[in-house]
């Protein structure tokens, strides 16, 4: 029998293009407001989305970490909201740590093999609960699954059955503690998701292949991904930004279930900005 190594997949930027463009399949699956173009990216050294805002070694650092929210693929560099709030914080270097299909588990494997070894005492974690988790967890033994998108190990092993309900509680638990272990301060965003109109709605339906109940189905999961986050930062004493509370009911925030337009991007990080703020984790405050 040949056995092949397996190894823990380590989600982060890896492309040698200079800009993102939205296939036809995005522009299907958007509100109509995804504007078809060439959206540009850069990265650093250590395969971080670069803000535009020139990094100084003596200074803070502030990591947000999560999935294509994060990461803000069709968005121009300027307008991604980790870049603006970036300038709207200039005394601490931010990171833009998203990547696209980053599940909660896979957030820790960054978080543990990457993000301890750029870290310093007194630096930030802002961890942006990642909605991909509501299609991992659809998966066959859930976030230990092996689809080629959401295996956390490659090649993909397929995991016992779980109640995926119960899975992101000590995920989200490991993460905070395990930062704050290092001396990092942490923080927790519970990311929005857009609420449309199943019923009306073409690009929605086309989503979920016009099936209602398995919208229904990744919305159930959603919501309670959710409140499970809300629930732990709660009993951990993390401070939380909710961000499904403060955008999700307005649909002039996003270009289709997940993703922020302008609108969005801007008024995210004005609230990022002032939370990170307002939590008092900042050195210089």
């Amino acid at each position: 029998m040949t056995i092949s190594k397996r190894f823990v997949r380590l989600k982060e930027q890896s492309s040698s293009s200079e800009f993102w463009e939205p296939t036809e399949r995005h522009l299907e699956l958007s509100d109509g407001t995804l504007e078809q173009k060439r959206y540009g990216f850069t990265l650093d050294s250590n395969r971080f989305i670069e803000t535009g805002v020139p990094i100084k070694e003596d200074l803070q650092s502030i990591f947000v970490l999560g999935d294509s929210f994060v990461e803000s693929t069709f968005a121009d560099p300027e307008v991604r909201f980790v870049a603006q709030a970036a300038r709207l914080i200039p005394e601490a270097n931010v990171f833009n740590a998203g990547y696209s299909g980053t599940t909660t588990l896979q957030l820790l494997t960054v978080l543990i093999n990457k993000i301890a070894g750029l870290a310093k005492s007194g630096d930030v974690v802002v961890i942006c609960l990642p909605m991909s988790d509501g299609s991992a967890l659809l998966e066959s033994g859930h976030y230990w699954n092996a689809s080629e998108r959401y295996a956390p190990l490659v090649p993909g092993v397929q995991g016992q059955p779980s109640s995926w309900a119960e899975d992101v509680v000590p995920l989200l638990s490991t993460a905070f503690h395990f930062c704050r272990a290092l001396g990092l301060e942490v923080l927790l965003v519970v990311s929005p998701f857009r609420k449309a109109d199943f019923s009306t709605e073409g690009w929605f339906r086309a989503m979920y292949k016009r099936n209602r109940a398995n919208y229904e189905r990744k919305k159930e999961i959603m919501e309670r991904l959710q409140e499970d986050a809300r629930a732990v930062a709660a009993r951990e004493g993390v401070p939380v930004l909710d961000l499904e509370k403060l955008v999700a009911s307005e649909a002039e925030n996003f270009y289709d279930e997940l993703h922020l337009n302008v609108r969005g991007q801007n008024k995210v990080s004005e609230m990022l900005a002032g939370f990170i703020r307002e939590s008092e984790v900042l050195a210089a405050s």
